[in-house]
């Protein structure tokens, strides 16, 4: 029983830091996007 916990637990972490990636990911993406309008303009 305290396995399946454990493993879950791993998998919920890991969730985490794979959304925590997109996350830091898409706010480069918007302030790179952000960043080539400003130019454009």
């Amino acid at each position: 029983m305290k396995l399946i916990i454990t493993k879950g637990m791993g998998v919920m972490k890991g969730i985490i830091k794979t959304i925590g990636k997109g996350v830091e990911a898409a706010a480069y993406y918007a302030l790179a996007t952000v960043g080539a309008a400003i130019r454009t303009v």
